[in-house]
């Protein structure tokens, strides 16, 4: 309840006195006396009231008494504790509370003034209202336009980030914008060409050998030494019934079977990529609350061009779904920082042996025991010596047969993208 009074008046306890005595909410009501010069009363609780005639107050006073514990007039008329004003020309009541003035003429409010606040140029990201307008951060605009509210991070995901992608390779890749900081560099769209598988079947393990017989007569019919000879190697014999004049002939060299070898040559393009990825992530302070209508958002700088206009969050893995609010797609965009080449060939097969493979050469024999001084030149035919001979060298010449390929080599295995990073935009 409230009450009105206009001119002199005074509370005695928890009732509003007007016009002296005559009420027995005052104490001592029937010697309540008329003070003498109608300027002072006292209340109930002794405090000095100044008393205002009627006639005099210009305009008149106009106090309302929000409740029944509204405080006492001061001596300029003011109530001390008053929980609201009303203002004299339309008697409209303010919200309450002392805190919000009220304009007289149109009823406007506005914020309380901080005495205490110095304005100076707003900072977006600190949390605090440096204008002095009452807003902050992201809710101080235009000062902030620049700025955006950005949900909560979900669980698991690293963020915000922003995502630059482009052509591979990249003439140039973008620096993180303002308040951001490169996080991970990586690669889209792995592509490559199975590798081409070469196979060639080699003759190996062919070589030239042959005989060298030696005698003790004229006419190649008194064996001294037979000697078996390999090409390019000098053999010492002893031909112990020998003299100084005697015979000696060679058969012609032949050659061995051999095998035939494998070898598979793989060869093909290195692997390319589609794109280029850059993810920068926000290294500024996490501003929460931001000024932004859901106080759990924090309030950070936009994405600008040539970054996507979106915020966004990633998480290593190769993932296949976005979380809430980070969904405007359905699959993340997933890229790789490296891939794993796992091409290859697989055997090929050769026929066992080469086609028949000739030695052609000769052989020198030497009196002394290691194939040096003068040399006799060999024959097939018997040919006289002198000097009992001591060692023989052949000089063989192979000329190899060919191999055929049974089985050409096929590829195998692929590339893999590896090291995957999945990126979700709002």
């Amino acid at each position: 309840m409230s009450a009105r009074i206009a001119g002199a008046g005074v509370m005695c306890g928890m009732a509003l006195v007007v016009d002296g005595c005559g009420t027995t909410d005052c104490i001592e009501t029937s010697t309540c006396a008329e003070p003498e010069d109608a300027s002072a009363m006292a209340n109930a609780d002794g405090d000095a009231t100044q008393g205002i005639d009627a006639s005099e107050a210009s305009p008149p006073l106009d106090v309302t008494v929000a409740d029944a514990d509204a405080a006492e007039l001061d001596d300029t008329g003011a109530g001390r504790d008053a929980t609201a004003f009303v203002d004299a020309a339309d008697g409209s009541l303010d919200a309450g509370g002392g805190s919000t003035l009220q304009d007289g003429s149109d009823g406007s409010t506005g914020p309380a003034p901080d005495s205490g606040c110095v304005p100076t140029p707003e900072n977006c990201t600190d949390g605090i209202d440096n204008a002095c307008d009452g807003h902050i951060d992201c809710a101080d605009q235009p000062a902030c336009a620049a700025y955006a509210c950005a949900p909560p991070v979900p669980n698991t995901w690293i963020g915000p980030v922003l995502l630059w992608t482009g052509g591979y390779p990249a003439a140039s890749v973008p620096s993180c914008p303002a308040g951001y900081a490169t996080a991970v560099d990586a690669f889209g769209g792995l592509s490559a060409a199975p590798d081409t598988c070469t196979c060639q079947c080699t003759p190996t393990g062919q070589k030239c050998s042959g005989t060298a017989t030696v005698y003790t007569d004229q006419a190649c019919a008194n064996l001294c030494a037979t000697v078996t000879l390999s090409s390019n190697a000098c053999t010492a014999f002893t031909c112990t019934n020998g003299g100084i004049d005697g015979t000696w002939k060679v058969t012609a060299p032949v050659a061995s079977a051999g095998t035939c070898a494998p070898t598979v040559t793989p060869s093909g393009a290195p692997p390319t990529w589609q794109t280029t990825a850059r993810i920068c992530a926000y290294a500024g302070r996490v501003d929460v609350p931001g000024g932004c209508t859901n106080p759990t958002n924090q309030c950070l700088p936009k994405p600008t061009a040539p970054f996507g206009s979106e915020l966004c969050v990633y998480q290593p893995g190769a993932l296949t779904t976005c979380p809430a609010p980070y969904n405007a797609s359905a699959q993340p965009v997933v890229v790789y920082k490296s891939f794993a080449d796992g091409r290859g060939c697989g055997a090929c097969t050769c026929s066992p042996t080469p086609t028949a493979s000739s030695c052609s050469g000769g052989v020198s024999l030497y009196n002394g025991s290691l194939c040096a001084g003068a040399a006799l030149a060999s024959s097939a035919t018997c040919e006289g010596y002198s000097n009992s001979p001591g060692s023989a060298e052949a000089n063989f010449t192979l000329t190899a047969g060919t191999c055929s390929i049974t089985k050409q080599p096929q590829p195998t295995g692929n590339v893999t993208a590896a090291n995957a990073y999945s990126v979700c935009c709002m």
